[in-house]
């Protein structure tokens, strides 16, 4: 697996030449759009703690609104997911999910947005997994299991990240993905979109890995599995 530096200069997302922002073949309110997205989810909660909590939730309500608006402009536009990837906004998304768990907005979104973001690019997946985006979006689903929503868009993002890489596979496994993903399934068994996707998740942490497995045996996660499959 080809790895993806984290430091100074940043592969591109689609080859190995250094990419600059200004590379980009956006047009220039997209481009914007998505500085503007990448920017709003930066802020850091330590800046609120003296604001109170009003402003903390509508600070939550801002970068939740962020994140939905960056997976927007990624679906309309692949250029747009280069782009914040060089701008930093994998690392964005990734703040914003581990400052702000508490807020189920924040978790839906910004976990959807990974999603997106990591969509189709091994490199991105690499990326995502250095800076700590496996563990919080297993954390988004440990931390709000009734959340139908949060559920369905972690599970897929986990779904997203762990395909086909076995660095951000260990990871998952290794912060207990496997069990988060049983409880969707068990918690949920009426929503068939979050079926689909948590199952999507379990296959791919369970494939090659008869320990992973063993894990989803014991925790009756082939069961749940095979709900799916009905």
């Amino acid at each position: 697996m080809a790895d993806h530096p984290v430091g100074e200069r940043r592969r591109s997302v689609v080859g190995e030449a250094p990419l600059s922002p200004k590379g980009i073949a956006l047009p220039e309110a997209l481009k914007e759009q998505v500085l503007a997205a990448v920017a709003a989810l930066k802020v850091d909660t330590r800046d609120e703690a003296a604001l109170g909590d009003a402003a903390s939730q509508t600070k939550n309500i801002a970068v939740s609104d962020a994140a939905w608006t960056l997976k927007d402009l990624i679906i309309k536009n692949r250029e747009c997911a280069r782009l914040a990837v060089e701008i930093g906004g994998v690392e964005a998304i990734v703040l914003a999910l581990r400052q702000r768990p508490n807020s189920e907005a924040v978790q839906l979104k910004a976990s959807n947005a990974l999603g997106q973001l990591v969509l189709n690019s091994p490199l991105v997946q690499t990326l995502a997994g250095k800076v700590g985006g496996v563990e919080v979006v297993i954390s988004a689903l440990r931390g709000h299991p009734n959340s139908e929503g949060v559920q369905e868009h972690a599970s897929e993002a986990l779904a997203l990240l762990v395909y086909g890489h076995e660095e951000n596979q260990t990871m998952a496994r290794k912060a207990r993905g496997v069990e988060a993903i049983i409880v969707a399934l068990d918690h949920h068994q009426n929503n068939q979109v979050l079926q689909r996707k948590a199952a999507a998740a379990l296959g791919g942490l369970v494939l090659d890995s008869p320990e992973a497995q063993r894990v989803a045996m014991r925790a009756q996660g082939i069961a749940a599995l095979a709900r799916t499959l009905k």
